[in-house]
Parts: structure tokens; C-alpha cells; sequence
């Protein structure tokens, strides 16, 4: 049974079955990156218990993002609308434009960057943008 004494590879193995064994851990692992992306590899919703600190921090999404795209549901909303952050996400994975706004989904660099990484981004794009593609 996890509770507020459980260890963390004690957390860890927990997040096989479901994220409720984060419900006891510590601010100290909540904040913990590596803790972190341990349990959002077993469970990509665990980072809903991450730290507000980790979710904001541009490094520590990237990282999370690359090693599941779904993890940007997470990110602050600061860095879902930063431009920068953004590119650099479609940049390595399309598929992040359909975690930004509808603002940066309407940006055609942007969008063109996310389609040349994976076409299949498209599918997020702008009414207006997906309009254009369709002409060509």
C-alpha cells in the first residue's frame, strides 16, 4: 500500500497501475525532473502532479515532449502560446501544434514547420491555413 512514507521506487513501481501513488509524494518529488519523467514514462498523466515550477520550465517540457508528444497537454499555458517554445516543439514533433493555441495554429511558419516534421499535423492547422494546403 503507497502512503506519505512509501519510497520512491516504491511510487514508481505504483504508476503501472494508475498515477494515485503520486497523490503521496513529496513536494521535494514533485519537483524532481527526474522523478518526474520517470513516472510520466509509465504514466503521461503523472505530470498533472508535477510541480507548477516543471511545467512552466521550457527545458524540462522539451525533454518531456520528446519523450511523449501528449505531455504538452501539461505545460503551462505560458509556453503553449510562446511562439519560440512552440517551433521549437513542431520542430521536433508535428504533432505539438495541436497542443498550442489557435493563435499559433493560424501562424503559417509555424504550421509549416509542424507539417514538414509530420505531415500530419495539418490536422491542427488553422481553417484558413488548411484551406491554402488544399489549393496547392
Amino acid at each position: 500500500m503507497i502512503n506519505k512514507k512509501s519510497t520512491k521506487e516504491k511510487i514508481l513501481s505504483s504508476l503501472k497501475f494508475n498515477t494515485i501513488g503520486l497523490v503521496y509524494a513529496g513536494d521535494d518529488l514533485l519537483a524532481d525532473r527526474e522523478f518526474i519523467l520517470e513516472a510520466m514514462e509509465r504514466q503521461v498523466s503523472a505530470l498533472a502532479y508535477a510541480s507548477g515550477d516543471l511545467l512552466a520550465d521550457r527545458e524540462f517540457m522539451l525533454d518531456a515532449m520528446k519523450r511523449q508528444v501528449s505531455a504538452l497537454e501539461y505545460a503551462s499555458t505560458e509556453l503553449r502560446v510562446d511562439r519560440d517554445f512552440m517551433l521549437e516543439a513542431v520542430k521536433t514533433n508535428g504533432l505539438a501544434l495541436a497542443y498550442t493555441s489557435k493563435r499559433l495554429q493560424a501562424d503559417r511558419n509555424l504550421v509549416m514547420a509542424a507539417v514538414k516534421q509530420d505531415v500530419r499535423a495539418l490536422r491542427w492547422a488553422s481553417k484558413e491555413l488548411k484551406g491554402e494546403f488544399d489549393d496547392d
